[in-house]
């Protein structure tokens, strides 16, 4: 069964238990700045919900610590870092221990315990994510998908990625077949579809082929309500990522803050095949 948490809070209600791997979700943009970070080199990230907790911790843990974190959007006082991924650079975090406070991401790791395994997802590593998934469910694992959300309110972009796991797992598309590119690319193919004779004209010009639409059955694969959602809010975005977090509340409001670029970034799909695994409260590449 795959399931979807469309806001944290639902979480008390859904009861993780030990037959569930969960993916946690926070597009913009924490789940995309710990994914960046491990792939920087950061030998860990340890997620924490308070300010003074993250202070504290890394002051116990030493020089070799990076602090980072944010609220409302914004770098945290005295913090090494905020909530950017492209902050997040090899020369800055590579072999060292990142400890992180965001008002949304670390909140939700925080709300999930006792499962089989809990991973991280973005955009940009979807493909990888979704291989994992399928793995386990066919060991007859359950999944669960939670959404970090906004403030504890629902988010668009989370919800799409989401969607797209579902598509992926169920659709019976392998993610590398599927030719999954950049969210700015998409758009620019949308504004040549006028230009093209054929849809087959299009696909070729633009470099898309799109993922299998043929029906999923919802007896077949065990989707709940929420997962069927998701997918319905994936694919109302054109599959597109760029248009999922440019079309959000909270990713207008990081463009009107001068985070564009790192909007822009949180959309790029499936260049990255780094999946976080939360061990023993840190977060360190699955296979690393």
């Amino acid at each position: 069964m795959i399931d979807v948490a469309l806001v944290p809070g639902e979480i008390v209600e859904k009861k993780v238990s030990a037959s569930q791997v969960v993916v946690v979700i926070d597009v913009l943009r924490a789940s995309t700045t710990i994914i960046t970070a491990l792939e920087a080199g950061a030998s860990s990230v340890i997620p924490v919900v308070e300010t003074e907790e993250a202070i504290s911790l890394s002051a116990s843990l030493g020089e070799q610590t990076v602090l980072g974190g944010e609220r409302q959007g914004r770098r945290l006082l005295g913090f090494h870092l905020g909530n950017s991924p492209l902050e997040y650079t090899p020369e800055i975090v590579r072999g060292r221990v990142v400890v992180m406070t965001t008002t949304n991401g670390t909140f939700a790791l925080k709300k999930v315990k006792g499962a089989h395994a809990i991973a991280v997802a973005a955009f940009r590593n979807a493909a990888a994510v979704a291989a994992m998934l399928r793995a386990h469910l066919s060991q007859g694992r359950q999944v669960l998908l939670v959404c970090a959300g906004t403030e504890r309110r629902f988010t668009l972009e989370d919800a799409c990625l989401a969607g797209l796991l579902v598509e992926l797992v169920t659709g019976g598309s392998e993610p590398g077949a599927s030719a999954l590119v950049s969210g700015k690319e998409c758009e620019r193919a949308d504004e040549k579809e006028s230009e093209c004779e054929t849809e087959s004209e299009c696909e070729m010009e633009s470099g898309i082929r799109e993922i299998s639409t043929r029906e999923i059955s919802a007896s077949t694969t065990g989707l709940t309500d929420s997962a069927w959602a998701a997918l319905s809010l994936w694919r109302a975005v054109e599959r597109n990522p760029y248009n999922a977090v440019t079309r959000s509340r909270h990713g207008q409001r990081l463009i009107e803050m001068g985070f564009g670029a790192d909007v822009e970034f949180c959309a790029r799909l499936s260049d990255c095949d780094v999946i976080p695994i939360l061990q023993d409260g840190r977060l360190i590449k699955l296979g690393g």
